[in-house]
Order: C-alpha cells, then structure tokens, then sequence
C-alpha cells in the first residue's frame, strides 16, 4: 500500500446549510413532528387558530383572531418551568403588559402539564409570580409547530394576523411595542433554532467515501439557531482522534479558551489581562448600545480542529492559536508586561474587626446595592468587585489578610477611589496607585479580512 501525507490549505464559502445536515440534539423540550407548516415573518395566521388550554385568561379556549386582539401586538412568550431566565424575565413583561394593555397582549406559552403550571405559579426559587396577571397556554402542541425553537425564552410578534418578528428576549422593551403599534417595519435577525444541533459531532464531517482526515483545522462564520455555547478537548478512542472545538465563540473567548491557564495566576477577570491593540474594540467586544443577537453573527466563529489522539492538550493550544492568528488576521499571545494598577494594601493601623463565626456570608458590592457591605467574606472580594468595574485598572489585594473580615463601606460608588480609601482608613486599609507585572494576552491586528471565508487546513491520509 503507498501512503501519502498531503497538506491542504484552502478557501471556501460555507453556508449555513451545511451546519443543518446532520443536527441532532436537545433544549429543555422535544420538538414532535407534525403535518403543519411553520410560519416565519410576513406569514398570516390561520384563521381557526385557536389555544385550547389557557389559565389567567378569561375564556379557557383562545381564538388569536378573536376582536380582543384587534390591532393589538401579540407577543407569544414560549417559556419553560425549568428555565431561570423565562421566570426572571416574567414580572417584566406583566409590567409591559398592563402599562401597554391598549396595545400590547402577552401570552405565555409552555407544553408542560397544566397541573406543574399551576403549582409552578403558586411558587417557585426565583421571583413571586402570585400578583402575575398573563395569560398562559398550557399543554401547547399547535404554537410550538408554527413556531418551532429549542432555546427559550423564544418571543413570536404578531399584529393583525401577520408575523411581524421572531425574536430574541432582548427586543422585547415598550418602545419596541410602540414601534410594532405604530407600524414600523423591523429589520431585526429571525430566531431560527437549529432543530437537533449535535455537539458531539465534528462540524467539518467528510462524506463517506472520502479521503480520512487525519488532522484538519477550521474557522467559520457564527452558526445560528445552535441551542447552546459549546466547546471542549475530546479524545475519541474509536475514531483515535483529539478534537477541539468551540462554536460561536467571541475572538477573546477563543483565545482564552487556549491562553486562559498561562492567566490564571494574574487572579484578574479575562478584560483586565488583556491589551487590546486595535482601532475597532466592537470587533472584539459587544458594544453597550447593540442587541447581542445583532452583533454576535458578524462578530463570532467556530473553530474546530482534529489531532491524532496522542497529541497533547498544550501541542493542541499553540496550534489553536497559530490558527486564530493566521485566519483573522491578528497576532495574539502572552507576554510579561509591567501594568499600572491600583494595589489594596493593609496599613500599619489597621484594626479590623473579627468576623461573627457564625454568621450569614454577605457580599453587596454591587450597582444593584445602594449600601456596600461584606461580612464573613475574604477581603479579596473587594478586590474582585473592583475588577468587574469598568474604567479601573487592575486591582490587586495585597493585603495578605487571609481571615474573613466584615466591611461597611456605606453608600459610596466604589469606582470613586478617593470615597472608597476615606471609608478604609478607620480599617486601616487603603487602596494605592502603582505597577506590577503579570501575564497579559495582547492582541494587534494585521489587516482587515473577509469574515464570510472559511479558511481550512487539512491533513489529509489516502
């Protein structure tokens, strides 16, 4: 037998078709199969659409052409019992709900059980749901196969009939609502979940019959609709393969996916052992003002790669990194660097009172709390919050102090770092100006790329 080992490097366009070839997997629920079509945006309900099952609601059974709804904007809520973020969203959108009544009609929809429901309202971890006044469509078969999703919240605009969105919860604000009353044409993504999306399958499968890969590194555009963030080092024993994979991941998150040890001991969130050397910091993080659903998919990839299974995880991240540098164009690695930060400190007077043995562990140092306090915490988790503060530079505890101390810090903006040392000093702690060299992750760009190619680069056995 002649053995050949060929080196491939090429460039394709790839759509999102194939990603949906050999989707296989599940969110929270199962999808069932049925004879209706689903409807996407600018389609008209069918005029018997009718809810069967409905509590909270005036009528049990529920026709979305009924007079009650006219002109109004439908906003279909699929939520599920088990999802946190469908049950923290809930007050909100009963707030919008009775503000907007003239113009808005909610209604949440679920499959489950009417009776889990029901209990599930009465009460349930996270929020008080017994002065919620929404509808709820129990029991649903038929909404979920015109609107078929995996990931919820999942929120479906109707107005008059006519889808007018199929949406992330982000778009769901009253000025939205007021924008769909009044009218307005959206020119937001649709939500299209990936209906059985299967992670544990290599995104790049060759067909059968084709040359076997033994080893292959790729980039894509960001693939819609995949029910959730997905990444790892997987040893396949059968098929003697190590892959790395990670699916739409932001440029940062896949270079600290194989950095991110060689950062650890900077004891620093990811932003603050990072030196951003760039014109355009979007194309690294979200803006403030943009919708994530609008910038992840011109601002995320997926990388996969493949390595004969005796590769080690370290060989697989130097090559992860090459590869993201020479596809995006940008040159990115660890280096030693002397950074100006703020150093949290212990002084000679300091008298800090014992912490309760016994007592509850308390951290309120964040913007939803008005009063600053820690009591039976580490000290460095001061320094934690500062660190997640925009503005600041990095903040290190240096204190040295290893028992738990209780701190009231009263009504400050800890950002205020004059404030803050006026509220440490009777501790006899401080906070100081000065530079100390960690490990930090610095990104440059080389050029400008096309982010609709795909790069690939395969090794190839015959």
């Amino acid at each position: 037998m002649h053995w050949k080992f060929i080196i491939v490097r090429c460039a394709m366009s790839i759509t999102l078709a194939f990603f949906l070839k050999e989707a296989n997997a599940q969110v929270g629920h199962t999808i069932k199969k049925t004879a209706i079509q689903p409807l996407t945006v600018g389609d008209s309900l069918p005029v018997d659409l009718f809810i069967n099952k409905t509590i909270g609601y005036k009528s049990r059974r529920v026709n979305l052409s009924d007079p009650a709804f006219r002109d109004k904007v439908i906003l279909l809520d699929f939520f599920g019992t088990w999802c946190p973020g469908c049950i923290e969203a809930l007050p909100a959108l009963d707030s919008l709900n009775r503000a907007d009544s003239s113009m808005l009609a909610v209604i949440v929809v679920t499959d489950e059980k009417e009776e889990k429901v029901r209990a599930f309202w009465k009460k349930n971890p996270l929020v008080n749901l017994k002065n919620i006044q929404l509808p709820v469509a129990v029991e649903d078969t038929v909404l979920s196969s015109y609107f078929p999703h995996f990931i919820v919240p999942h929120e479906v605009w109707i107005r008059n009939g006519v889808v007018l969105a199929i949406t992330t919860p982000e778009f769901v604000s009253s000025n939205n609502i007021k924008k769909a009353y009044a009218g307005e044409r959206f020119d937001w993504p649709v939500k299209k979940d990936i209906i059985g999306f299967d992670r544990k399958k290599p995104v790049f499968e060759m067909a059968q019959g084709s040359p076997i890969p033994i080893g292959y590194s790729a980039l894509t555009s960001y693939i819609n609709g995949v029910p959730y963030v997905n990444a790892g080092f997987v040893r396949d024993s059968a098929r003697k393969m190590l892959r790395v994979y990670a699916i739409n991941f932001s440029i940062i998150d896949l270079y600290t996916m194989a950095v991110g040890e060689q950062l650890l001991s900077n004891h620093l969130p990811i932003k603050k052992s990072l030196i951003l050397e760039t014109t355009d910091s979007a194309r690294f993080f979200k803006p403030a003002a943009m919708y994530r659903s609008v910038w992840e998919p011109n601002h995320e990839f997926t990388y996969e790669s493949t390595f004969p299974i005796k590769t080690s995880d370290k060989e697989a991240k130097e090559k992860m990194i090459a590869d993201i540098n020479s596809y995006l164009r940008l040159d990115a690695g660890i280096q030693r660097k002397s950074v100006e930060c703020l150093l949290l400190q212990k002084m000679d007077t300091a008298r800090l009172p014992p912490a309760a043995p016994d007592g509850p562990w308390t951290v309120e140092l964040s913007a939803r709390f008005p009063y600053k306090r820690i009591a039976n915490a580490r000290i460095s988790t001061l320094a934690d919050a500062l660190n997640e503060l925009p503005g600041l530079p990095p903040v290190v505890d240096e204190t040295g102090i290893t028992d738990n101390v209780s701190l009231d810090l009263s009504n400050i903006d800890l950002s205020n770092i004059d404030a803050l040392n006026a509220v440490l000093k009777p501790y006899g702690l401080i906070v100081r100006k000065g530079e100390r060299t960690f490990n930090m992750l610095v990104i440059s760009e080389k050029d400008s790329m096309d982010t609709n190619t795909v790069t690939i680069s395969c090794l190839i056995h015959y």
